[in-house]
């Protein structure tokens, strides 16, 4: 059998989470969640068998990066075989395959066995734990779902799906109409779980009032502080304008002298990458949250199927996917 027993929680984000080590804040919510620390650790840079965690380990692979410089990559998995409630953590760091974009992906496998010895708090527990996740790290998607029911509902092998997850079916499958089908478009991940978190980015292409209005589900939007957290770019910007003025008022940068900005935007105070001042301020970012039942267990029931379709049909995302075609703009314009 193919069959995992997870749910994961799954959140993508453009802020560097190395290099202010919120990683491993990330791992501490974590260890505090199970009760007990992970057991083997692998490089997925590097071949080799995994091996056992130590201190030491993860003092080498987590934190020489800390303040070392941003756009660092990252990729490695922890787990453990049995007793906690968290299975496995990993984390990829590094230049999005589809869009070159960089982009760090978390994807925390939970016990399917856990949430049903604990029905009514577990899935409780998992939405908070995905909101702590969204707050340390200001993602532009997030999701969290049975593993198995993602996959099953992303295949239309007959055979896989009966040997390999024990479905007793004869008709051919047509993935374009299944309910939960994901549809990748370069960094954006379209799918209807039991939750969809919308960041920024999803929501330029969904307009929040869109969301808001959504037949089905629980929809909330979460306290997150969009200042909390800063993309590299403006981390880059702030340090190049802090840097000391070069003689005669000119900046080391070769910018406008007179105390100009080291990028030659406005030298009053503009913005600081030579925009215009008077241009519209661009939207708020938020993060709305869509909850399509109160627990993730038995997705394949008659109504879970229903609301996560009219959800599906409602935000549109065939037709996005669709329009959007295949999102490899920055690897063709190396073309």
């Amino acid at each position: 059998m193919l069959r995992e027993n997870t749910l994961f929680l799954k959140l993508s984000t453009h802020h560097d989470l190395v290099f202010d080590a919120t990683h491993a804040m990330i791992l501490e919510l974590l260890h505090d969640w199970m009760g007990a620390p992970f057991e083997s650790f692998q490089d997925l840079t590097a071949r080799g068998k995994p091996r056992p965690v130590t201190g030491q380990l993860l003092l080498d692979a987590l934190h020489r990066g800390v303040g070392q410089g941003i756009h660092q990559s990252l990729r490695f998995k922890l787990w453990r075989e049995s007793g906690c409630p968290v299975r496995s953590f990993e984390f990829n760091a590094g230049a999005h395959p589809y869009t070159g974009a960089f982009c760090t992906q978390i994807d925390i496998r939970v016990e399917k066995s856990w949430v049903e010895r604990n029905p009514q708090t577990a899935p409780r527990v998992l939405r908070k734990r995905l909101i702590d996740l969204a707050r340390l790290t200001h993602p532009f998607q997030a999701h969290a779902h049975d593993t198995d029911d993602n996959t099953i509902q992303n295949v239309d092998n007959l055979r896989l799906l009966r040997r390999g997850f024990g479905l007793d079916l004869t008709e051919p499958v047509d993935l374009s109409n299944n309910p939960g089908r994901e549809l990748s478009r370069g960094n954006l991940r379209y799918a209807v779980n039991w939750l969809t978190l919308f960041g920024p980015e999803l929501l330029a292409q969904i307009p929040p009032e869109v969301v808001l209005s959504a037949p089905a589900g629980v929809v909330t939007e979460l306290d997150i502080d969009p200042d909390a957290r800063k993309r590299p770019a403006e981390i880059v910007a702030e340090r190049l304008a802090a840097q000391p003025a070069a003689p005669h008022g000119g900046d080391p940068h070769g910018g406008k002298p007179h105390g100009g900005d080291p990028h030659g935007g406005d030298p009053h105070g503009g913005d600081p990458y030579g925009g215009d001042p008077e241009d519209p301020a661009p939207p708020p970012k938020r993060w709305l949250l869509l909850s399509l039942g109160d627990s993730p267990l038995d997705p394949d029931a008659p109504a879970a199927r229903q609301a996560q379709a009219a959800l599906r049909e409602h935000l549109g995302f065939k037709a996005l996917a669709k329009d959007q075609r295949y999102v490899l703009g920055y690897w063709q314009k190396k073309l």
